[in-house]
This record gives structure tokens, sequence and C-alpha cells, in this order.
């Protein structure tokens, strides 16, 4: 019954539908195909997920490292990065640009003056000829402090920079000698704004508005200064430099008495040096330098060579001499104070210097001189500090006497010779015989000089801001009645 009932039903139906056993195995297979199918795509998927798996397992940190690296190398990070690199090369660039041209330039502005003056009222110790005692430093704060507060307050205020107190010495005179460095930063527009004679009248002017009745010392602030000690020179920054952190070596002798000789020398590196030596001798002296060897390659001044300054500071203006060849005897040299600064500049090789220096005693130049009739020529008369070459400064004076009103005095100099003064000035010593005035000057002969006066007075000044030559005369008296004139000669009433 039930089949028959099935049958009908399935009668009944549409007459394309297929029949209803072949409808069951068309659907058999399709579930067959597509559980085999998807078993298939589990298994690659499951091999593929161990696999990946064992791969990630057994790569190093390196492997790691490295496809984290080529990942970063990609198309996006590549821009990322060229941009950030031009970006810094762009920025290093600017800042360089502007050091050199902006910092750099308002460094190079630097304006440099050396100087120097003497506080009064001021005790000299022995501690203040050391840089790094406490009693120097204290001292050197103090009169920081009071030029910066008068340059501050100058017309150069905004221009001012700093004050440098380098060395304290002392002299006859009493107190205390101040050697300084000033530094202005000066734009280019501005140079003449800050110049030699601007910064002393600055100075002065501070000065001469508080000096004491019938007296040079005035008033800095609170700090008694003598008006007639002050010197300001323009310097180079190199001078500033070399006596400051570029120098490779400073020292600084002294000679307590006088006759006192102290040794010198200098035994640089084959590498070279720049080398500083400053001189300093006992109150109501000068110094007296003697070279007796320096073994260096002769250079004209631009590889090997000795300044020698009239001062504690490498001050052009007060340079006293400079040798720049071999020196083999020995080579004399004066200060006209109680410092002198030897600066040596030696190129690389096998250099020497062998000297020594004592203190000289101040004393005035004047001597009495008599003649003799009719036996030639009978002494000599020298140069001040004869054989020392001639200091900037300088007064020597003779008196000469004669046994006879007819006769007269001759000098005779080996390589000088003198001539009326015209209107140039004298540049190699300045003669006053009686009242009337002569030029010195160096020639290759001897010349006689004659003045025809029984007892003529000589005064001799030096005239020349660097040292010169010494000069030597042999002196003698004459016939009035004798009128030739010989190897140059001239005649004085």
């Amino acid at each position: 019954m039930g089949t028959e009932r099935m049958d009908n039903d399935t009668g009944s139906g549409d007459e394309d539908a297929p029949p209803p056993s072949h409808l069951d195995n068309a659907s058999v297979a399709d579930v067959s195909v597509e559980v085999a199918t998807v078993d298939h795509m589990l298994q690659k998927v499951r091999r593929k997920y161990h696999h990946t798996r064992h791969c990630r397992k057994r790569r190093s940190p390196k492997k790691r490292f490295e496809e984290l690296w080529l990942g970063l190398w990609t198309y996006p990070y590549l821009v990322v990065v060229v941009v950030t690199a031009v970006v810094f090369a762009v920025v290093v660039t600017v800042w360089a640009l502007l050091w050199v041209f902006t910092f750099r330039r308002e460094s190079n502005n630097g304006v440099y003056f050396a100087g120097m003056i003497r506080v009064a009222n001021e005790e000299f110790i022995p501690e203040y000829r050391h840089a790094d005692s406490t009693e120097f430093l204290s001292l050197a704060r103090k009169i920081e402090l009071v030029l910066s507060n008068v340059y501050k307050g100058s017309s150069v205020a905004k221009l001012y920079k700093q004050a440098v107190i380098s060395d304290l010495s002392n002299n006859n005179l009493g107190g205390v000698l101040v050697h300084f460095w000033m530094v202005f930063e000066v734009p280019q527009l501005k140079s003449p704004a800050v110049c030699e004679e601007c910064v002393g009248a600055i100075l002065r002017d501070s000065v001469l508005t508080s000096l004491q009745n019938r007296t040079s010392v005035g008033y800095l602030l609170d700090l008694p200064v003598d008006i007639e000690s002050i010197l300001i020179y323009a310097a180079q920054r190199s001078d500033y430099t070399s006596t400051s952190s570029g120098s490779e070596c400073v020292d600084k002798p002294y000679a307590p008495l006088p006759g006192t000789s102290v040794p010198l020398e200098l035994d640089p590196p084959r590498g070279g040096v720049s080398c500083h030596v400053k001189l300093t001798s006992a109150p109501g002296s000068v110094v007296r330098l003697t070279i007796s060897s320096f073994l260096i390659q002769p250079s004209d001044c631009v590889g090997d060579a000795l300044t020698v300054y009239d001062s504690l500071l490498p001050m052009r203006a007060r340079t006293l001499h400079r040798v720049c060849d071999p020196v083999t005897g020995p080579l004399y040299l004066v200060s006209t104070s109680n410092v002198m600064l030897l600066s040596f500049r030696l190129a690389p090789g096998t250099k020497s210097f062998r000297g020594h220096f004592q203190a000289v005693a101040e004393e005035a130049c004047v001597s009495h001189v008599e003649t003799q009739e009719g036996a030639g020529y009978t002494g000599h008369i020298y140069s001040p500090f004869h054989p020392s070459l001639l200091p900037p400064k300088c007064i020597c004076t003779w008196l000469f006497g004669t046994p006879s009103p007819s006769l007269g005095v001759s000098l005779k100099f080996h390589n000088y010779v003198l001539r009326p003064k015209d209107l140039k000035p004298c540049t190699h010593g300045w003669w006053k015989v009686n009242h009337l005035i002569f030029c010195g000057s160096y020639v290759g002969y001897s010349t006689v000089f004659r003045i025809s006066h029984p007892s003529p007075e000589v005064e001799f000044r030096c005239s020349s801001r660097q040292a010169q030559m010494p000069f030597q005369a042999a002196y003698g008296s004459y016939n009035l009645s004798q009128r030739e004139h010989t190897g140059g000669a001239w005649g004085a009433c």
C-alpha cells in the first residue's frame, strides 16, 4: 500500500522531471566531489601553515633584520628616507654658511688694543709677578671691572667687549704698572669709531676730570691712575692670542739686583715653537739683553724670527729690534725701563738660543772730558750703553774742555756723520752743539767733526723708535787757526 501511494504521487508530477533513482545518484556524487575538494584544500592550507610556521621558527634574528631592512626600502619608505636626508643636508649647509658669513665674520671684526697704566698709591708685592696668585687675580679683577665700567659708559659702549689684565710690574715711580688688553667687536662700517687715539682719549678724559692739584694722578672711579702713564696701542688678533691660550710657552725670569746675570736658554723641539720670555728687573734699572748665539735659518723674518719689545706685551709700536739671521757673536740690547719681551717664532728644524740679561742702573749720562794740546786723539766717547744698540729713548751729555782758548775740539767718528738739521726730522740721532742742532746718520766711512770752541757742550738724544747701531768717536784738540775740514767734517761755533 505504501508503495502504491508513492507511485501514485510520483506519477502525478511533471513529465520532464527525472526519475527519482537518477536524482538521488546525482546529489550523492556532487556531495562527494565537494567533500573531496574541501578536504583537499584543507590539507593544502594545513601543509602551508605548518611549512610557514616551521620556516618562521628556523629564521635567525639576522635574517629577520635583513627582511625588515629590505622592507624599509620599498618605495614609500625610500621617499621618506631621501626627503629626510635632503632636509638634514640643507640644515647643515645653512648653519655652516651662517657660521662662516655671520658668526665668523663677527669674530673677525674684533679690534684689539694693548695698553699700560700706573696705579698710584698701590704697593707692589712679589706675588703680583705670578698671574696665578690670589693677590694678582684679586687686583686684576678690580682693574678689569674699572676699565669695563669706563668704556661701557662711553660713546663706544655697544662695541666694547672685554678687558684682560696680562701682567703687573713696578718701576722707580712706585705703584703698580698694569699691562692689559682691550677687545672691541666692531662691524666694518663702524671701524673708524674705534681707533687708537679714540680709545686712549676716553681713558685720559676719565682721569683728567679728577686730577689732583699739581699732580698727574686722577681717578678712574675709585682707582688712582697716573695720567702720564697711560699708553694705548693698536694691536692685531695674533698679538693677543700669542700671549694667551695660543702661546706654547711663556717664561717670566726676574733680575733682582743690578749686575745680576740671569741665563737665558731655549732649545725648542724640532717641530717649531712660538715662545714668549718676559724679562723684568729691579725698579730704577733697565734691562740689558745679551744674545750670545741664535741658531736659525735666514728667512727675512718669514720662518724664524726673534722680536724684542720695549714692553711686556707684543706692542708693534714699541718694537726694539728684530733678529732674522743667525747670531754668532754677542749682540746687546737695552730697554727704556725695567721690562722687556722676547717673542720667538721658530719654524720646524734644529734651533737654539743662548744669552743672558741683567739689570743695569739707570743713571744720568753726563761726562766731563779734557783734551790735550798737540797730542792728537787722546780718548773716546761712546753712545749710551755702548756696545749695546741705542734704545729709543736716551740722553747723553759731554762737557769738553781744552787747555787753551786757542784750541777747539775735534771728533773723529768711525761710521757716523753729523750734518746741520734741515726741515726733516732726525731719525738716527739728534745733536745739540752749544746752540746749533745737527742730525746724525750712519755712513760707511770715517768722518771728522770740528767744534770751533774751547769748551763746548755736546748733547746727544736718541731719536728712533727702534734700536739703532751704536757709535763711538775719538776726541782731541786742534788749533782754531786751522780751518781746513777733512773727511766730511763740519764746524760749529
